[in-house]
């Protein structure tokens, strides 16, 4: 009795033992009541001992060559004394072990010679679970080193299974299996590790490496966990995934592999490939080919690839993420058509032989928030549409951004330092906003045979060139700072229907330089001062260009310089302190005014501190009394035009006697509005015109229709639009799509008379035709409140708040109202 209670004793701490050890794979228990059977000193071959042994024995084999084929068809313990000593060689016949059971647990030996037909292996796994196979040589077997077939929870542990003719480790259709620690190298025709129809598998801290075919190759194999292997200088590549998904391949080296170091094959989405180092492969360091969309690439260290350190093609929706791509990659990312809605964010890109980051015919990518420096160029995209937001683009050896023939949105990045150019496009249309452009050795932006593209408050500072186009057509350049370049601010060659508007463009050699035959051009709005030479140059043959309510002041040399440019119309400009203040060398050929009443440009140096210049008459004439703005004789011999002289055969006939401030600020939402000077062309989309693109709606409120006062404009709606016209004495709302300010140049005439609007009974939505601000009781004039009207509000769109008037608030300028009326009464609006 005391023997059977010692022997369970004993049982219950081995047991315990078991469950206490750390690496539990790698420990073999033994089973209570088991007997173990010697090899050869009770039976002289491994298949005689396992032939006489019951479920749960132990099989030991002495150290010696058994050339025999073994086949375990019972649950025991096979151990060899040496796996360097204790070899089993199958003679180049089948299989050297067959294990046909469950819970069968080997070590210790080397297996070696089996045979060359498809199924024969070092040791096959068939149809069984709970086995575990550790710390043996797998080596020169006839065909695959470890063959695992329809089974599941096999564990595959430090063993050297290497130099075999077919695949090192093949699992196929076997599930939820764990291969660790095994080195499955060298193999003469086939793949280091291969699963086939596998699926929840781990493979974990293997080498694979220096196999004639995939170091680890998935096929038809989902949900596996390939973790810190060791994948290098295998004759293709690292690892294969094919119509594979869900895999996590994370935290693996793959180098100097003579294809791919991870190559995501046909028909695998859903993959995950993380933290892993990857370099000095032939091609790629990570590939990702047809259909296999939604890849997680993230974390990855990939450099010295001979080609791309990541590439996409024919695949879409991948996140490309923390990413560390450098140092010789002749492309740091790729991605290549169809691929499309990927997004790129916060890698590391740099110093690659090509391209930092390059999508051809690529659509509908995110990149943002990367640091992509010292490539050959940065980002570089040809054919696609995208979204290219705060990156980091520097120090590249040509262009920071290089777009090519593609619609992009290109915001928040810093293209700079000592590239050629920051950003280049080529035959593309794109919209490029909030960009910190500055010290290229080119341009800051350059264009080439592109058209309708959007620049947009950008910052374009100390390179060569600010903007430059040649070959252009129908760009908005608009709310720019560019400052500081070296040669020209914004350059025009051979470029037409370019809108320069709103921009700050100071200190650079050159503010706006126009020639080479580049026509039709809109210039407007922009403060352009403090140049080193001009101000605006338009030369060789730039013709029919419009330069309106420019602000040109204090630049070094002409404020405007014109030579052989021909039907050019330069109005409603302040010119102001420059050295000399304009230059035409065309004869004949330039408009400087308007005509009248529109007038001409304000000349700092022609006012009303200058002998003769005064503003006492009106008309074309300038000889009816009265003040229209515009500089005339005064009272000398009844009044007359005083003009401007440029030169003998260039002059403004209509010069303006103060500084032209015709234009108001409108803000992102809807503006309560109202236009200042008479419309004679009330068409809205002409009243409008100078923002055209920049809206998308206007309304106004006709108390007059009861059965249907709002009346309507919406833009591109094909029918029902019922608001046509607009004038001045009209209150009207507009919703402006441009993000922040939206500078509106307003045409019209001059006011010379108090403008009458009729009131109705209920709200009247009225504009204020006006000269001065004025308070509500001198503004109202004839109306009195609160007898006749009683309410009177304004939208503040800066604020995007309501605004009551009271007595001491002002009637501004430009502003729409709600009047409330209380009886039908004309408003005599005070000039």
């Amino acid at each position: 009795m005391r023997e059977k209670i010692q022997s369970i004793i004993i049982c219950l701490m081995l047991i315990f033992a078991i469950f206490a050890t750390i690496d539990l794979a790698f420990e073999f228990a033994p089973t209570c009541g088991s007997s173990t059977i010697y090899v050869p000193t009770d039976y002289p071959t491994i298949q005689d001992a396992i032939n006489a042994a019951k479920d749960g024995d132990t099989v030991y084999a002495f150290s010696g060559t058994y050339y025999e084929n073994v086949v375990v068809n019972k649950a025991i313990d096979l151990i060899g004394q040496d796996k360097k000593t204790t070899i089993i060689d199958g003679d180049w016949n089948g299989d050297v072990i067959y294990v046909g059971v469950n819970w069968v647990n080997i070590t210790g030996f080397t297996l070696t010679k089996s045979g060359g037909n498809s199924e024969d292996a070092g040791i096959e796994f068939n149809s069984v679970q709970n086995c575990r196979f550790i710390d043996n040589n797998v080596s020169l077997n006839g065909r695959q080193g470890i063959y695992i077939y329809n089974s599941n929870y096999i564990n595959i542990i430090r063993n050297k299974v290497t130099s075999n003719s077919g695949r090192g480790i093949f699992l196929d259709s076997s599930n939820q299996n764990y291969i660790i620690g095994n080195n499955a190298s060298d193999t003469k025709f086939d793949d280091g590790i291969r699963l086939d129809w596998s699926s929840g598998n781990t493979i974990e801290n293997n080498i694979a490496s220096n196999n004639e075919k995939y170091g680890i190759c998935l096929w038809q194999s989902h949900g596996n966990n390939i973790i810190n292997n060791t994948c290098n200088s295998n004759f293709w590549d690292g690892i294969e995934v094919s119509y594979s998904s869900s895999n996590m391949i994370a935290n693996n080296t793959f180098s100097n592999n003579d294809y791919a170091g991870i190559n995501i094959d046909d028909h695998s989405p859903d993959n995950n490939v993380i933290g892993n180092t990857i370099s000095s492969n032939l091609e790629c360091g990570i590939i990702n080919f047809p259909n296999s969309d939604g890849t997680n690439i993230t974390g990855n260290n990939v450099s010295n690839n001979d080609w791309a350190g990541i590439y996409i093609g024919s695949s879409s929706n991948h996140i490309i993420t923390a990413n560390t791509v450098y140092s010789n990659n002749w492309s740091g990312i790729a991605i290549y058509y169809p691929s499309e809605n990927n997004t790129i964010t916060n890698n590391y890109v740099l110093s690659n032989n090509d391209s930092g980051l390059r999508l051809e015919s690529t659509p509908n990518n995110t990149i943002t928030g990367n640091n992509i420096t010292n490539n050959n160029d940065g980002i570089y995209i040809l054919g696609s549409s995208n979204t290219i937001s705060s990156n980091n683009v520097s120090s590249n050896s040509r262009d920071g951004i290089i777009i090519l023939g593609t619609s992009n949105t290109i915001s928040s990045n810093n293209a700079s330092s000592n590239s050629e150019n920051g950003i280049r496009l080529g035959g593309s249309s794109n919209t490029i906003t909030g960009n910190n452009v500055y010290s290229n050795n080119n341009s800051g932006i350059r264009f080439g045979s592109s058209q309708n593209n959007n620049i947009i408050g950008n910052n374009i500072v100390n390179n060569w060139d600010g903007i430059d186009f040649y070959y252009d057509l129908n760009n908005n350049v608009t709310y720019n700072h560019i400052s500081s370049n070296n040669r020209d601010g914004i350059r025009l060659v051979q470029s037409s229907n370019i809108n320069i508007l709103g921009n700050v463009i100071s200190d650079n050699l050159e503010g706006i330089n126009v020639s080479s035959s580049s026509d039709d051009n809109k210039i407007s709005g922009n403060k352009v001062s403090l140049n080193n030479n001009d101000g605006i140059r338009l030369l060789s043959s730039s013709d029919w260009n419009n330069i309106i309510a420019n602000t040109i002041f204090s630049n070094s040399n002409f404020g405007f310089y014109l030579n052989d440019s021909t039907n050019n119309s330069i109005y409603h400009n302040n010119i102001i302190n420059n050295t000399i203040q304009a230059y035409d060398g065309t004869n004949h050929g330039n408009r400087w005014d308007n005509g009248y009443p529109s007038g001409g440009n304000y000349w700092s140096d022609f006012d009303e501190s200058s002998e003769g210049a005064y503003d006492e008459y009106n008309g074309e004439g300038q000889n009816i009394l009265g003040s229209d703005g515009i500089v005339d004789n005064g009272t000398i011999g009844g009044g007359g035009k005083n003009p401007y002289v440029i030169d003998s055969d260039s002059r403004d006939n209509y010069p303006l006697i103060e500084p032209n401030k015709n234009y108001m600020i409108l803000k992102q939402g809807w503006n309560l509005i109202s236009m200042p000077l008479i419309q004679e062309e009330q068409n809205l989309t002409k009243v409008l015109k100078s923002i055209d693109g920049l809206y998308d709606a206007v309304q106004w409120y006709d108390i007059t229709d009861t059965r249907d006062p709002w009346k309507h404009y919406k833009v591109g709606k094909p029918y029902g639009n019922d608001l046509k016209k607009l004038n001045e004495k009209m209150g009207f709302w507009i919703h402006i799509t441009q993000p922040g300010d939206t500078i509106f140049f307003y045409n019209g005439t001059r006011l010379t008379e108090n403008q009458n609007i009729a009131l109705h009974p209920g709200w009247n939505l009225v504009g204020y035709p006006s000269l001065n601000n004025r308070d509500r009781t001198a503004a109202l004039n004839n109306i009195d409140f609160p007898s006749d009207v009683d309410a009177i509000w304004t939208y503040n769109s800066a604020q995007q708040r309501w605004e009551k008037m009271g007595p001491s608030d002002y009637f501004e300028i430009g502003r729409g109202y709600y009047i409330h009326s209380k009886v039908t009464k004309v408003w005599d609006v005070t000039l």
